[in-house]
């Protein structure tokens, strides 16, 4: 059809049974999957008979069922492949799916994590990952953030669920009591995935270790105990629990005269 708009004409095309009658979603970028899951995909519209023609690039069959795209067995893990095809409905035209995706030996699960650090002496700082799925695969292991620049750690590092990545501190004189440092540490595969898990160090001194020592309840409750019997056994000697038995003396008040002082005769002799 032709239509007139703003002094100018347009051509509109249509055509029966033309654009999708479905929306279909899947990861942003690309999924990052265990060996033995399967891939979500959300399918939102009417579709009567729908039919699914996929297939995988690592030659594995594709199947749907309660918006997920199940494989017909394991796949090799640290593979990178894609999903190519369309969904049909009986009406509207084919949605063509391409959707690449990456098998993963195992998976961190992001936590983040936070400690103290020294303020001037070198430290090691363990940091523990928690991943899903088995196993152990080779991962690349960086800082990033602010936090780099007093924080290192080794590059290659072979990890599994329960690992702990080790990493050095250096305070390089940039730290202060109570200073906060953030970052990152960084977890890529060699294909370019990356996870990251968020830190926070804070700096403390010295001082602040052994103030914190001592506020330690396996320290205080023995001192409380010993203060607690001193005052117990001085409160049995205080005159307020045990009056003392023996007399105390006292020194002689003061006995005030009857005689007006401005009637005594300064001149008089002392009585004998």
């Amino acid at each position: 059809t032709i239509r007139e708009q703003d002094e100018r004409f347009y051509i509109d095309f249509a055509s029966e049974k033309c654009g999708h009658n479905i929306d279909v979603e899947l990861a942003d970028d690309q999924s990052i999957i265990l060996p033995q899951e399967g891939i979500d995909i959300q399918i939102e519209g009417i579709c009567t008979a729908m039919t699914i023609n996929l297939n995988s690039t690592d030659g594995r069959e594709v199947t749907y069922s309660d918006g997920v795209l199940y494989f017909s067995r394991d796949a090799i893990p640290l593979t990178n492949a894609y999903i190519q095809g369309t969904i049909n409905c009986n009406e509207g035209t084919p949605v063509d799916i391409y959707h690449p995706f990456f098998v993963t030996q195992n998976r961190p699960i992001i936590r983040a994590y936070s400690t103290d650090i020294p303020t001037n002496e070198p430290h090691i700082v363990e940091i523990p990952i928690s991943f899903e799925g088995s196993g152990e695969q080779t991962w690349y292991v960086g800082i990033d953030g602010p936090i780099s620049r007093i924080a290192t750690t080794d590059n290659q590092q072979q990890l599994g669920n329960g690992e702990k990545v080790l990493v050095e501190i250096n305070p390089n004189g940039l730290l202060t009591p109570g200073m906060i440092a953030k970052g990152n540490l960084v977890l890529a595969t060699d294909t370019g995935e990356k996870w990251q898990i968020p830190l926070t160090f804070q700096a403390h001194s010295a001082e602040d270790d052994l103030l914190n020592d001592w506020r330690q309840p396996s320290k205080i409750i023995p001192i409380m105990t010993f203060l607690l019997a001193i005052w117990f056994i001085l409160g049995i000697k205080s005159p307020t629990r045990q009056p003392s038995s023996e007399t105390e003396e006292m020194p002689n008040p003061i006995q005030e005269s009857s005689i007006d002082p401005s009637l005594v005769n300064p001149f008089r002799k002392p009585d004998q």
